[in-house]
């Protein structure tokens, strides 16, 4: 896309635009739609001094502002750094609005409460990365907070997300802070935390391969807010019906959802299961995936070469923990090789683990990436560590009858 950069008519002199980002931002705030709307406050004032009234701590007040403008307004899905003609204060008293009216909303109330509150102008990836100064580059923007020397950044329009845990959409490599005085600062959108899967599967198998088992696993962060989204809004047999689709080989008894609108909690869910096509059996030997039925079968990265990073959105850890209890007058006759991989420079690593406890095997396994992007200088050794750790779990446990 192309933006007016400068114009000269003949014989005249040039007139330039958007030479910096400051120019930018001026701009932006100065805005009748931007940054006139922060200092409309009679609406609301009301409501904040019943918030402010608890005997909660700064960062406790700050978390209960955001919570009430997340639930007092709701996002139209409308993107845009500007409000719409009609402005916050009637988004407030309708109880919806556009990212901008929500958004703006909360720097206000923050604002007036007494926190360094600025909004974030940024591009959702969808929409493209803004290389240079450029008002066109922006197309949505959240709420900041200074404070001892961080900036916590907040997005109302998300009813999952909580305080420096956006979602995916905003996750574009930077945002351009904006302040009352025009004068602008880049701001990091990835996280350094990590979204972590944590996996605990507990299973017994009988001689004719009959599984039973149950299996908690837990989503935090990023993780958390895409499992609230595809699953939190779903009535058990939906959810059931969503889930054996996802698994795949298994038939969930029991299923159950904890913190699903604790969001300042990891979501945890917890099933009852039981399958009969998990194992091969021929003869007198039983073979079997370590993983069972969370092994992965496909690997993502299918191109020779690739030109652009890989962009997770925050960096991640899948760990899971299989628990696997064997018939009675079985032994393992083999296993897989322990595996252990690892990306240069730290960037990542996979790690499983396959141990037999008398008549249980356990087996571990972990992966890690603690980037948000992978250079694309990284993709063929990504993708073939990738490969290595898909065929490790493809890789059997021979069971074979014990020798009496």
């Amino acid at each position: 896309n192309f933006e007016l950069t400068a114009f000269k008519p003949p014989y005249d002199v040039a007139t330039y635009y958007n030479n910096t980002w400051s120019d930018v931002a001026k701009d932006i705030y100065e805005s009748p739609y931007f940054g006139a709307e922060l200092s409309k406050k009679s609406h609301f004032k009301e409501d904040l001094l019943k918030l402010k009234s608890s005997t909660g701590t700064p960062a406790e007040n700050m978390v209960a502002i955001f919570e009430f403008v997340k639930q007092k307004l709701k996002w139209n899905e409308e993107y845009g750094i500007y409000t719409s003609t009609d402005g916050i204060k009637k988004a407030y008293t309708d109880g919806i609005g556009n990212v901008a009216e929500v958004n703006l909303t909360l720097v206000a109330m923050l604002k007036e409460a007494g926190y360094q509150a600025h909004p974030v102008l940024l591009s959702t990836r969808s929409h493209g990365i803004p290389l240079y100064p450029t008002h066109e580059g922006f197309n949505y923007v959240i709420a900041c907070v200074e404070s001892a020397g961080k900036v916590i950044l907040f997005d109302a329009t998300e009813s999952n997300s909580t305080p420096d845990n956006l979602p995916l959409r905003d996750l574009n490599w930077e945002g351009r802070l904006v302040k009352e005085d025009g004068t602008t600062v880049s701001v990091p959108l990835y996280p350094a935390v990590y979204s972590e899967q944590n996996t605990k599967l507990t299973s017994e198998m009988q001689a004719d391969g009959m599984f039973t088992g149950t299996m908690i696993t837990s989503f935090n962060n990023l993780k958390g807010i895409e499992y609230r989204e595809d699953y939190g809004l779903m009535k058990e047999s939906e959810l059931k019906s969503s889930l054996e689709s996802k698994y795949n080989q298994i038939q969930i008894e029991k299923v159950k959802l904890n913190n699903i609108e604790n969001t300042y909690k990891p979501v945890t869910e917890m099933l009852a299961f039981s399958a009969d096509n998990l194992v091969d059996i021929i003869n007198d030997k039983i073979y079997l995936s370590p993983m069972l039925f969370l092994s992965v079968r496909e690997n993502p990265f299918k191109l020779d070469e690739r030109t652009y990073p890989i962009d997770y959105g925050t960096p991640w850890k899948n760990q899971v923990l299989v628990s696997i209890k064997i018939p009675e007058g079985y032994a393992v006759e083999s296993k897989p090789e322990d595996m252990a991989l690892g990306l240069v420079s730290d960037l990542g690593a996979v790690i499983m683990q396959t141990v037999v406890e008398k008549n249980t095997i356990i087996v571990k396994y972990q992966s890690t990436i603690n980037s948000a992007l992978i250079g694309p200088d990284h993709y063929k050794e990504l993708k073939e560590i990738y490969k290595l750790a898909i065929a490790k779990q493809q890789e059997k446990i021979v069971l074979s009858k014990s020798k009496i």
